[in-house]
């Protein structure tokens, strides 16, 4: 079974790879140094839509696969302990659908999601819309630790004949997350300490282009699927223990 989904104590901070925080059948990653943002080789692999570490998985789910490893012969590397498929929908193409979706809470948490999905040529050629929205504020003080994400995706699918079909996909996820804020500390037995810390900004713009095509020859299925993910990263880390240190952190768009 799936065991965790949080990350593992003593992990790294920021890894960019979310297998490294899944445990599968008791088999964990290797994390890098700590507070290191490092690629390291995951135990389990995490797939959208066949993309590995593909964005958009978090809404319009049609289906979610758990994997047990290894899983090499079909994924490649990084599936040892398994894995994690996530399978959004597909446009419809023999009706209109859609759904929506609607979250408050505490902290002014606001979240809300949608999807449409339209027929072009009835049983030929459709499109489906899908996004999402997710903001809160911080725990502690309004700005420190808040976080807003946006989502969005478009999937066109192309079935001309039952044994040929093409579907086209994009996607953008944009993240906006505020470090810091006020920190408690026991500072006696019956006493507590706020301390004041700047708030450090964070964003994350991520874009992902794919497409699948499947095609029936009678011997059998031939499936190409490329795809490419490219992001951009910026924020400012804030370091208060001794000297006061200011740490800007910026990766330019890597594909």
């Amino acid at each position: 079974g799936l065991d965790s989904l949080t990350p593992t104590p003593g992990a790294q901070c920021g890894s960019d790879q979310s297998g490294n925080n899944i445990t599968i059948r008791g088999i964990r990653s290797n994390t890098g140094g700590a507070t290191a943002a490092v690629s390291v080789a995951a135990a389990a692999a995490v797939y959208v839509d066949g993309v590995f570490e593909g964005i958009g998985g978090g809404y319009d789910i049609d289906r979610v696969e758990v994997l047990r490893g290894p899983q090499g012969t079909l994924y490649g590397r990084s599936a040892t302990a398994g894995l994690v498929a996530i399978h959004t929908a597909d446009p419809n193409l023999a009706k209109l659908d859609g759904n929506a979706g609607l979250e408050y809470g505490s902290y002014h948490l606001l979240h809300y999601n949608g999807a449409l999905s339209m027929p072009l040529i009835d049983d030929k050629l459709a499109v489906r819309f899908s996004g999402q929205r997710y903001q809160r504020d911080g725990y502690d003080t309004e700005l420190g630790g808040s976080l807003a994400t946006t989502d969005g995706r478009v999937k066109v699918l192309f079935k001309p004949t039952q044994d040929f079909s093409l579907l086209v996909g994009a996607a953008l996820e944009n993240n906006v997350t505020n470090s810091g804020g006020t920190t408690i500390g026991l500072s006696a037995p019956d006493q507590y300490q706020f301390n004041p810390r700047p708030v450090g900004h964070g964003d994350n713009d991520l874009r992902q282009y794919w497409a699948e095509l499947n095609w029936n020859l009678g011997f059998g299925t031939l499936t190409w699927q490329p795809a490419v993910r490219d992001y951009v990263s910026r924020s400012t880390a804030y370091v208060r223990s001794g000297l006061g240190l200011d740490q800007a952190v910026a990766v330019p768009r890597d594909h």
